[in-house]
């Protein structure tokens, strides 16, 4: 599924980030002083799922849905409720939906009649919410680095904190049986708590694991993990000494779901679910499976039906009935993780892995999905110009025709060595950064027609370009900042090299400057007004990893993916770069991309944030 290419910065690097837990965090909130959020198109792909009778309740982004799937070959949508976070997990019981909501800590839903679903009540707190486990009025909570707290939700309008025990690992997963709480820890493996006392909860016993322990289920005296290297069977008749009895490996690298009914356990990993057989604990065994379009990360079982969270393929409803090879009857569509965004004429063109949205932003309080165009790839970048967006796909460069913006169409493709990573077009050119096939230069003057007529090697990854009188300036994952003289597209040739300290994933060039996005090395500046003599002239470290920038009248803004933020750096000084303000998205910040007096975030899980750039400092902060 993945190639050898070592390091993704649309795909891999945060369109997982909904289960892997890397990187989304707090809610949107107003900031105190140049920036402030003013709307979102919540929508992004599946993590979460559960079932109750005949209703399916999943994570669509920030977005809880609620669908009818009294024939699961037909499902029905039946009502949504936007959150602040993403949607983790989730446990539905007595009417009630309890949500993990991220950075939006823990939310309650009435759903009682499920058309009219409605929030009710909330928990939150600093930190993320990565799970749920509801029984007798309390609520039990992963909370990644923070371990496992303590929820009283017996009135659910007003849940109140009670107890909390910070566990070594990054508590992602959690269930609860017989006065216990079994936490699936990570790299720490299964955490076995007495919550008998919910007020003071306390570590009984243990087991590594032989990997990352990432969910469980518990039926009996027995444990059931979805660990790296396969399904683990612990024996926890006594809780306080858990035992390996027995154990099934995957097809493919990490199981990261399971649910349990009866003697079968239904399974998901990067490539689909697994049933299995589990009615002999100490030998499970493999009796069915199925490979999904997307990234399956979560699941449920009802009725003789595995309902799947696909990531950017939405759920995928599987009869587990038809063994070995398992059968899908239907599926709920979803976005994908929304990585990159160009912005033309009040209307925002968002590459979310999935294919193409394209969202009316003429009311930026108010994002509005009005189009898609599905791509065999994985869309990673995108730029737009005149009637026709241009799309970097795994596969290639896609043409599509946005002049009907309801009916998007693509329109031409061309198919290139590499992976398209990232993409600019000027003058009837289009310039690919194409990872380790480089930079390539494709006529597009005829869009249905692309062809490709110049092209350079880059020394690792081709991941960033920006364009900008005759050079190609590109981000080269592996070794910095690249400037490729392209005045003759079909002969380009380097100029000049900087190699930055860090991970180089996008680059723009204002003034003579060239602002780097340098993963886990900040934002470098780096001087390229005598291009074939690059050199560093400042560099501003952020909390995380830097992916995506854009430049506005001496000012940069810098998504800060791992960290959940927006940052934005004054740069009228390059020496000097100072930060003046940062937001927080309910996702991860992938790319930014500037118009007018707002900037479009693609914030990955959690679709497109839209942020009105109140003022700009006149004065520089001291």
């Amino acid at each position: 599924m993945f190639s050898n290419h070592s390091i993704r910065r649309r795909v891999e690097l945060l369109s997982l980030v909904a289960v892997l837990g890397l990187g989304v965090g707090r809610i949107a909130a107003a900031a105190p002083g140049y920036l402030d959020p003013v709307g979102r198109y919540p929508y992004g792909p599946a993590s979460a799922v559960a079932v109750s009778g005949d209703v399916l309740y999943l994570g669509n982004g920030t977005v809880l849905q609620i669908a009818d799937v009294s024939d699961p070959t037909t499902p029905e949508l039946l009502a949504e409720v936007a959150l602040p976070g993403v949607v983790q997990g989730i446990e539905v019981t007595g009417g009630l939906a309890f949500v993990a909501n991220d950075g939006g800590g823990l939310r309650v839903i009435d759903v009682s009649s499920p058309a009219a679903a409605r929030e009710i009540g909330d928990f939150a707190f600093a930190g993320r919410t990565l799970a749920v486990s509801v029984s007798d009025g309390i609520a039990y909570l992963a909370v990644g680095a923070e371990g496992l707290r303590l929820v009283d939700v017996s009135d659910p309008e007003h849940p109140v904190g009670l107890g909390a025990l910070d566990t070594p690992g990054n508590a992602i997963g959690v269930a609860v049986s017989g006065g216990y709480a079994f936490v699936a820890d990570e790299y720490s493996g299964l955490r076995v708590i007495d919550v008998a006392v919910p007020t003071a909860p306390v570590e009984v016993g243990s087991y590594d694991g032989w990997g990352e322990t990432r969910d469980l289920a518990i039926s009996g005296d027995h444990a059931y993990l979805a660990d790296s290297q396969g399904l683990l069977v612990m024996d926890v008749s006594n809780p306080s000494a858990p035992i390996l009895v027995g154990s099934c490996g995957t097809y493919w690298g990490t199981f990261l779901g399971i649910s349990v009914s009866g003697s079968e356990a239904f399974m998901v990993d990067f490539t689909g679910l697994r049933v299995i057989d589990i009615s002999n604990p100490v030998q499970p065994v493999t009796v069915g499976d199925f490979n999904s379009p997307g990234f399956a990360f979560d699941v449920a079982y009802a009725a003789g039906y595995a309902f799947v969270a696909d990531d950017f393929a939405g759920v995928r409803i599987v009869d587990v009935s038809t063994r070995p090879i398992l059968t899908e009857v239907s599926a709920l569509e979803t976005a994908g993780a929304a990585v990159d965004v160009a912005v033309l004429d009040g209307t925002a063109y968002v590459a979310d892995i999935a294919g193409l949205r394209v969202i009316d932003v003429d009311k930026p309080s108010s994002p509005v999905e009005v189009g898609f165009c599905a791509t065999p790839g994985r869309s990673n970048g995108v730029a737009v110009s005149g009637d026709y967006a241009y799309v970097a796909d795994f596969f290639g460069l896609r043409v599509i025709d946005v002049s009907d913006r309801a009916a998007p169409v693509e329109a031409g493709f061309l198919e290139t060595p590499g992976e398209a990573r990232d993409i600019a077009v000027s003058g009837g050119l289009a310039y690919v950064a194409d990872s380790f096939a480089g930079l390539r230069v494709i006529d597009v003057s005829a869009p249905l027609a692309p062809v490709d007529v110049g092209s350079i090697d880059t020394p690792f990854s081709a991941e960033g370009v920006f364009v900008s009188d005759g050079l190609a300036y590109v981000a080269d994952v592996g070794s910095g900042l690249r400037i490729i003289d392209v005045s003759d597209p079909t002969a380009p040739f380097e100029l000049g090299a900087f190699d930055t300290p860090g991970s180089a994933f996008d680059v723009v060039v204002a003034d003579g400057i060239a602002y780097v996005a340098d993963g886990w090395a900040g934002l470098r500046a780096i001087d390229v007004s005598v291009p074939w003599m690059p050199f560093e002239v400042g560099s501003i470290d952020t909390p995380m990893s830097v992916t995506g920038v854009d430049y506005l009248g001496g000012f940069v803004f810098v998504a800060d993916g791992y960290a959940a933020d927006l940052r934005l750096i004054d740069v009228r000084t390059p020496s000097a770069m100072v930060e003046v303000d940062a937001i927080a998205t309910p996702g991860s910040p992938v790319s930014v991309a500037l118009s007018g007096k707002y900037a479009y975030v693609a914030d990955a899980p959690a679709g497109l944030e839209v942020i009105r750039v109140k003022r700009i400092p006149k004065d520089r902060p001291r």
